[in-house]
């Protein structure tokens, strides 16, 4: 009756001393500014 129990398994948290961490990190920041800079000249552009 309770939540069912998973077998071999365990969490994942990234090693935040690697270098590809923070290039992954880095680059989620960059797409969300990229996407963020397309929007706002797509509304300058094209004001609805």
């Amino acid at each position: 009756i309770g939540f069912p129990v998973l077998e071999n398994y365990s969490r994942y948290w990234p090693d935040l001393t690697t270098s590809h961490t923070w290039l992954a990190i880095g680059l989620i920041f960059a797409g969300f500014i990229i996407v963020y800079l397309i929007d706002k000249y797509g509304q300058q552009a094209n004001p609805a």
